[in-house]
């Protein structure tokens, strides 16, 4: 199985739950490929992501991993459908189950838990921030290129 990680930046350095892709990618024994977005303009925006990731995705992973972060959460159903595979956001723990992906998150505002067995590729998923342990180090993510047009910018 291979995964593709997205691991955001800010300030240039990746943010904790990022890194935490890497422990949600070997549980499901995945081979990890981690890339960032660079963009033209300096703005990180979500059609840049989602143009980037997709196009990176098609390229023969199973799964798709960002973390659940307000970007995240906006572009992994994107990059989902772009892809016609599946999305899932706010996925707290993953396992491997033949080819398929099982997959938890809270629903009803954290009262219950939800589990589903994915087997669509590539499947997209947003994993929530504490989830799994960060490691110690971690290999350099590869940067791509986010060439979309930037629909708005904020000025001021």
């Amino acid at each position: 199985m291979k995964a593709l990680l997205f691991i955001e930046k800010k300030d240039g350095s990746p943010i904790g739950a990022s890194l935490e892709l890497f422990s949600a990618a070997a549980a499901i024994g995945a081979e990890a490929t981690p890339v960032c977005v660079d963009v033209k303009e300096g703005v990180l925006d979500e059609d840049a992501v989602t143009e980037a990731l997709a196009a990176k995705a098609k390229d023969g992973f199973d799964v798709v991993l960002l973390a659940a972060t307000t970007l995240g959460k906006l572009v992994a159903p994107r990059v989902g459908a772009r892809c016609g595979g599946a999305s899932v956001n706010d996925v707290i723990a993953i396992k491997a189950d033949g080819d398929a992906v099982c997959v938890t998150r809270p629903v009803f505002g954290g009262t219950a838990l939800e589990n589903l067995k994915i087997e669509v590729k590539p499947v997209v998923l947003s994993v929530r921030g504490g989830s799994y342990e960060a490691p110690e180090s971690a290999p350099e993510a590869e940067a791509i290129a986010g060439d979309a047009d930037v629909k708005t910018k904020i000025l001021e």
